[in-house]
């Protein structure tokens, strides 16, 4: 029988906040399929797993050296579970819960409760089905701050719980990706500037000086063990030259810098479609001269105001941008646009900001714009918590100058809240359809690897060097850990990095691209567009010819696993 005594204890926030969070991620898990948003994180994988280099390594290269040390043992104990998204998935769960917990908490009706765990559910489905750490490192921060700034309002004395979660949540941010901390944060930062007064300034330093202690000593101890390794060291100092090109305007502003470091057009193509083996022409000298000769942002900050206002038509952004505007209904709809319009304001300025600085200077994907727009969503909601505070029965009556009764505000919030629900609902239809495309692909591409294996098309001890659009490994299932059989070796970001040269080490190869015609059982999956590339770029530097073969192709792409042969 259902007491009255179990039914108070299910209203209690905390106890309903942890309910609506696990029905949430039940129905995610339940009716859509999770992929990758990108191949970053199974590159990351395959160094905390051990895939390359022959055992679990604690340099995720861009994630915390903390995080890797958690996760080694995990995936040493049981490699068959991929630990980095589980973990991802709990820190995900926490944050869910812990911002659905505080809007409930700090929110007077009903209405406005169910608006903000909607807000939260909505924004958050998109991290969940297009799993990637710069995502779920935004995601964890942003629910952090709201708990830590929860914590320093209470009018009672310090909510030490409160605070220690939200240190906790933030601090997981910071070591998934401490760059996404840092964006996060700065987002935050309007909330400080208007609603100081609230916060209890005392405790607003205790909890600041307590949280900067925590992120500030894990990213020193994470440089410190850097530095103790000579080798990831040289690598680090490499890729972070590296990214200042991949990564900016410098990669559509290199054209007329190039010749200077004896680059050909055929090896400045290869060097942005991820091929860049060759330690002499792809050196850290050639590759800091063009950082200091090429400009790194865009021509035109007009261009950049004209790219950014296309984005805004993109429909991923929609449902983010009707949330937004929800709530400024909602702030019209109580009388708080005084009120709360400042810190709202203040929000979106922040975010624009943001955005038009990194599409100026480096670039802006939707792992990186999809955290913006939801962030101002959610700490939206956060404003009118705070407007609030003082005395939320009397700040949430209705207070209106207008002369549309509440039944049309009701029914136009209730529009818009539905279009973006659909709209959600569309899209993680969407996404997950193509998950699913293409994870039964990969299977099929593992069977078909290991069939060529075994009747000896392939050499047993193969090595399949990919460079970008080659080998799908992207493709795979996030919720297990499924990597080949045989050894895949990305030539993306992990070049030249020491996991990179164990893995060469190992095959016989002592540099590639002489590997490909020196070695039997080395071989290459790529596009022919890139094959070519390649093609030109051995005859060009080595005076060498060579015949691609054919193996395989994988099946409705033009990705092919090729044996490069010197011609006769």
């Amino acid at each position: 029988m259902f007491s009255r005594k179990k039914y108070l204890f299910l209203l209690q926030p905390w106890v309903a906040a942890f309910l609506s969070s696990a029905a949430f991620f039940a129905i995610i898990f339940l009716f859509f399929r999770p992929g990758y948003a990108v191949g970053d994180d199974i590159s990351i994988i395959s160094l905390a797993s051990g895939y390359l280099g022959g055992k679990p390594l604690p340099f995720l290269v861009y994630s915390n050296v903390l995080l890797g040390f958690i996760l080694n043992p995990l995936y040493a104990s049981a490699p068959t579970l991929n630990w980095e998204i589980l973990f991802f998935i709990v820190i995900n769960f926490l944050s869910v819960w812990a911002l659905v917990y505080i809007f409930w908490v700090e929110l007077p009706k009903a209405g406005l409760k169910l608006f903000a765990a909607g807000t939260v559910f909505l924004c958050d489905t998109y991290f969940l089905i297009n799993i990637t750490y710069t995502m779920m490192a935004a995601f964890a921060t942003l629910a952090g701050l709201c708990l830590v700034l929860s914590a320093v309002q209470a009018p009672t004395g310090l909510k030490k719980s409160t605070l220690i979660f939200g240190c906790a949540l933030t601090l997981a941010g910071s070591l998934i990706r401490f760059k996404s901390m840092l964006l996060i944060g700065g987002l935050s930062l309007p909330l400080f500037v208007l609603f100081y007064r609230p916060f209890q300034f005392k405790k607003l330093v205790l909890a600041f000086s307590l949280l900067t202690l925590l992120v500030s000593s894990a990213y020193l101890f994470d440089s410190i063990y850097w530095q103790a390794s000579p080798a990831w060291y040289s690598y680090r100092s490499y890729d972070t030259v590296r990214t200042q090109l991949h990564d900016t305007p410098r990669k559509i502003n290199v054209k007329p810098a190039y010749p200077q470091i004896g680059w050909s057009r055929n090896d400045l193509k290869l060097f942005f479609n991820w091929f860049f083996p060759d330690q002499q022409i792809y050196s850290l000298e050639n590759l800091q001269y063009l950082v200091a000769h090429v400009p790194g942002r865009q021509a035109s900050k007009a261009g950049t105001l004209t790219t950014l206002a296309k984005s805004l038509i993109d429909p991923l952004y929609w449902p983010y941008i009707l949330l937004i505007l929800s709530t400024w209904l909602l702030t019209l709809f109580y009388g708080l646009a005084k009120r709360a319009g400042p810190g709202l304001i203040a929000l979106l300025t922040a975010s624009f900001a943001f955005d038009f600085y990194l599409a100026w200077t480096l670039k802006i994907p939707d792992r990186i714009s999809v955290p913006l727009f939801a962030g101002v969503a959610i700490f939206s909601i956060y404003v009118l918590t705070r407007v609030g505070s003082d005395s939320p029965e009397l700040c949430f009556q209705v207070r209106r100058k207008h002369k549309l009764p509440s039944t049309a505000w009701i029914a136009a919030m209730a529009v818009i809240g539905a279009f973006a629900c659909g709209l959600v609902i569309n899209q993680s239809i969407d996404s997950s359809n193509l998950h699913i495309k293409k994870q039964a692909a990969y299977e099929n591409i593992l069977i078909d690897m290991q069939n060529l294996r075994d009747n000896g098309k392939i050499a047993n001890n193969a090595l399949i060097l990919s460079p970008a659009y080659g080998f799908p490994l992207e493709w795979a299932n996030p919720l297990s850990l499924n990597l080949p059989a045989i050894q895949v070796l990305e030539m993306g970001w992990l070049t030249f990095s020491p996991a990179y040269e164990k893995v060469l080490l190992e095959f016989g190869a002592q540099s590639i691209p002489e590997a490909f015609y020196e070695k039997n059982n080395i071989y290459l999956m790529t596009r022919p567009a890139s094959l070519s590339e390649i093609l030109d770029f051995i005859k060009e530097h080595k005076g060498l010819g060579l015949k691609p073969t054919l193996i395989y192709q994988i099946p409705a792409t033009d990705v092919g696993l090729y044996k490069l042969l010197q011609n006769p």
